[in-house]
């Protein structure tokens, strides 16, 4: 039998170059980059979606819980116009700014404040309970409120806009403590007198000589900004909500 010889050039190829290596080591490396970048992309979307919902669900709880005050209990606007109940109105709460402590009365008498309190860490919001047979200062100081808020979340800020300035269901003045100028009561006739309109309370009107009480119905637009997710900013969510609601209390 003949063998024949073949030619170093003629022999089998077997096996990768340097060169084909080189490129396959490249392109394996860019779809391990892209596909790390887009499983990092749709991991932090998904946290980011859950501390959405974290943070909605909280907020609207909160908003909620307000919202029934104002609507089954009424704005407490004595409370406003004499904070510490000495009928002295110098120190009173001028609402035609946006105020950062929502007050409501129930038909007992008892008080309900919702506050924001920027000095905790986070920054929340608390309420406290006063019942007529507690003292006027119960709640007063920041220590005697409860959390509303979870610890997972930061409240950034929050308005109450409450609308009109002034009681329209107020009964006649019946002390001087009553009107704003205690020298402007007519204790016979119990009226509180007026010659310009700052001498009535805010959102009154000052005429024929008489502070009169706004025709409206009592409504507060309440603003909560809120914030919360991991410590990454990147994860982190912030989230404003408004709502205006009206009391259902009808007085007149």
């Amino acid at each position: 039998m003949k063998l024949t010889k073949l030619a170093p050039n003629n022999l089998p190829s077997h096996g990768f170059t340097l060169l084909e290596l080189i490129v396959a080591a490249a392109i394996f490396s860019i779809a391990l980059l892209v596909a790390t970048g887009l499983f990092v992309s749709i991991t932090r979307g998904q946290k980011r979606v859950q501390s959405l919902s974290k943070v909605q669900d909280d907020a609207r709880f909160v908003l909620e819980q307000m919202t029934q005050s104002v609507r089954l209990e009424g704005i407490d606007y004595s409370y406003y116009r004499d904070p510490n109940g000495d009928g002295d109105h110098s120190d009173r709460l001028t609402l035609s700014t946006p105020a950062q402590e929502l007050v409501t009365k129930n038909a007992d008498g008892t008080r309900t404040f919702y506050r924001w309190i920027p000095s905790a860490a986070p920054t929340k919001l608390a309420v406290c309970t006063q019942a007529p047979s507690d003292a006027g200062t119960k709640c007063q100081p920041d220590s005697a409120f409860t959390d509303v808020t979870p610890k997972t979340i930061t409240i950034t800020d929050f308005k109450a806009y409450i609308r009109p300035f002034s009681d329209p269901f107020a009964l006649p003045p019946r002390t001087g403590s009553d009107c704003l100028t205690a020298a402007n009561f007519v204790p016979t006739k119990g009226i509180c007198t007026c010659t310009v309109p700052t001498d009535c309370f805010d959102d009154q009107s000052c005429a024929s000589g008489l502070c009169l009480n706004p025709n409206l119905q009592p409504r507060a637009t309440l603003l909560i900004a809120s914030k919360g997710g991991s410590a990454k900013p990147e994860e982190q969510v912030t989230l404003t909500f408004q709502t205006t609601v009206s009391s259902r209390l009808y007085k007149r």
